[in-house]
């Protein structure tokens, strides 16, 4: 997706000359429109709530790169730990494993705090009941984070 591609590569050019009100404005956008996907608003289209997955994800990884390079203690983007939390407790955990897959570091500083949540999400994933996609990307998940 173009929107990914931009945040990666251009990331100094777009992102740092936006105020912090723009900043908010494009993050909760953002996450509106994956939230719409996912719970229903509109109906899901499995490749484009992927890609948007993906470019969310790419964004918090560079908000949480910044963040750690300037000593800020607290999360910088707390609605993305709250919806993939939402995921986590639907049917739609896959968007939630997607998104620590992409962005291991999503927890940013609070990773002590949500350790629990995330083992349990990953135990729960990879139960035996579950399909055989969601468990592989469980795997994965582990793996991307040790």
């Amino acid at each position: 997706m173009l929107l990914r591609r931009t945040i990666t590569v251009q990331w100094d050019d777009c992102w740092q000359p936006l105020s912090t009100n723009e900043t908010n404005n494009v993050k909760n956008s953002l996450l509106e429109v994956l939230n719409n996907l996912v719970f229903g608003i509109v109906p899901i289209n499995v490749v484009v709530t992927r890609k948007l997955v993906d470019a969310i994800a790419e964004l918090a990884r560079r908000l949480l790169e910044d963040a750690l390079e300037a000593n800020i203690p607290n999360h910088v983007w707390p609605e993305i730990l709250q919806f993939l939390f939402q995921c986590a407790q639907s049917e739609h955990v896959d968007v939630a494993l997607n998104l620590i897959l992409n962005c291991p570091s999503i927890f940013g500083p609070d990773l002590d705090k949500y350790g629990v949540n995330l083992r349990d999400l990953l135990v729960q994933s990879m139960g035996d009941d579950k399909p055989m996609e969601r468990r592989g990307l469980a795997v994965k998940v582990v793996c991307n984070l040790g």
